[in-house]
């Protein structure tokens, strides 16, 4: 199951570099639970998809594009951590590349829970992962 968990990310971000926001819909059960990062101002928790579309929407309003590129992905059974390499563009022109790092749990192929970090090792900390 973990290695189809970690090709049901892989291609949920080829999908999200193809479609945006939109992809996730594909990949996530329909009571998905969503945590913005805990290192953002006002972060909240997001459960079942709509509400986490409409998290996620206002996020996608401050950026012209953005493209994920997964540079690891640590199998910890039904949850995955998987460390990006984010590229966006703002609306303003300018370019930025971030690395970050999130952790999803899945069930029945699915994405139930997801937990964003604007930092690689703060998504390793978050599952206790040492290296």
């Amino acid at each position: 199951m973990s290695q189809e968990n970690a090709e049901i990310l892989m291609r949920f971000a080829t999908e999200f570099n193809e479609r945006g926001w939109e992809a996730l819909r594909d990949f996530a059960d329909p009571d998905i639970e969503f945590d913005e990062p805990p290192e953002q101002p006002g972060a909240g928790k997001f459960r079942g998809i709509e509400a986490v579309m409409g998290a996620v929407a206002r996020w996608a309003e401050a950026w012209e594009g953005q493209r994920t590129a997964p540079e690891r992905v640590i199998d910890l059974g039904d949850t995955m951590v998987v460390l990006t390499l984010e590229r966006l563009v703002g609306r303003d022109g300018i370019e930025l590349e971030q690395r970050s790092g999130n952790v999803f749990t899945f069930r029945d192929g699915k994405i139930v829970q997801w937990a964003a970090y604007w930092t690689p090792q703060s998504a390793l900390e978050a599952v206790g992962f040492e290296e």
